[in-house]
């Protein structure tokens, strides 16, 4: 008999039962807990949302089953947007049939690393972090929404760390910069901040001025010719080259990927403001805010986003950027007319 409450609560659209039961009583046994699902119906309409909102209240994590079905409930939605604003530690798992081609789910979950239900390897990763966050098996779980990264791993979320060193003190051309361990050398600061916690300024990718709005009309490089290489230490285009000068650049793709595969993110508070901490080979660490980005309106999830721009560009209309939430981090690419936050490196 189940002593305590159940600490996992399964969203999800009655349309998918035949993919999720499975799937969940999969998940009971690899993390050996119990979820809380609504598994037959809540007979009394009265009752339904007092019922949710009560196992949702309970849970520590909420597992959202992403699809097209789903998209389409609006009970379904309306247990993310609880959980969500509740400040639960949020998991997407995308079911065949999509869920985040359009609509309501990709304006959620559109920049967040999800997990892929037909992946084993990502179904394995998703057991093992959902042990540790629950505390399963005798370690204790961080507390959320605190997620960290080990260096050299792959995983979508990652494990607990030892606290890092402080950064060192060393400056190029006059701005502070950290030697993490890594190819180069990162800045402790955006270009535009005071310091490490503030966010600084913003910048449309291969733009060295901040803009009042950040659009695809007044972009200078979308769909433009001349702008289909990498841009990193040309101070009419790098931010990092233009503001901060000296040898101070964008980072590349790959050297924004270095920091993530390399390096331990902890999810964590500096100056008030939310962001990773990123603790590299050499035991320094840099933190980088979660600024979110700009674009025709100001941003609403300030302290829940980062994106940072590299110099390396995809295509006429696109840029690689370093993204990240309180989960997840990834190099993908996005819009270069967005206005991203810069935070430079060096040799």
């Amino acid at each position: 008999m189940m002593t305590e409450k159940p600490k996992v609560f399964v969203s999800y659209a009655r349309k998918d039962t035949e993919q999720v039961l499975p799937l969940v009583d999969r998940l009971e046994r690899g993390m050996g807990v119990q979820c809380w699902i609504d598994r037959k119906g809540i007979e009394s309409a009265a009752q339904f949302e007092d019922v949710i909102i009560r196992a949702i209240d309970d849970a520590e994590v909420v597992l959202c089953m992403l699809s097209d079905n789903a998209q389409d409930s609006q009970y379904t939605r309306d247990e993310i947007t609880y959980a969500l604003n509740t400040g639960k530690r949020v998991v997407p798992i995308v079911l065949r049939g999509g869920g985040l081609r359009s609509g309501w789910f990709l304006f959620k979950f559109g920049r967040v690393n999800y997990i892929d239900a037909t992946k084993e390897d990502q179904l394995q990763r998703l057991m093992k972090d959902l042990r540790q966050w629950l505390g399963v098996g005798g370690e204790p779980a961080p507390p959320a929404p605190s997620t960290t990264r080990q260096a050299g791993a792959p995983d979508l979320f990652g494990s607990r760390t030892k606290p890092a060193t402080a950064p060192s003190p060393d400056t190029i051309n006059g701005h502070a910069y950290v030697d993490l361990g890594l190819s180069v050398k990162w800045g402790t600061c955006n270009v535009g901040a005071s310091s490490p916690s503030d966010y600084g300024d913003y910048f449309a990718w291969g733009e060295t001025s901040t803009k009042a709005t950040y659009t695809e009309a007044n972009s200078k490089t979308v769909g433009k010719p001349g702008y289909n290489h990498d841009i990193g230490g040309d101070p009419s285009l790098d931010a990092a080259r233009a503001h901060w000068g000296g040898t101070w650049r964008l980072p590349t793709k790959a050297e924004a990927e270095e920091l993530v595969e390399k390096c331990t993110w902890e999810w964590t508070t500096q100056g008030g403001k939310q962001g990773y901490k990123v603790t590299g080979p050499s035991g320094k660490s840099i933190f980088l805010p979660a600024a979110d980005s700009r674009d025709e309106s100001l941003p609403s999830d300030t302290d829940e986003y980062g994106f940072y721009w590299t110099s390396t560009p995809e295509g006429s209309d696109y840029a690689f950027a370093l993204s990240f939430m309180s989960w997840s981090m990834d190099v993908s690419f996005y819009n270069q007319y967005d206005g991203y936050s810069v935070r430079p490196v060096s040799e």
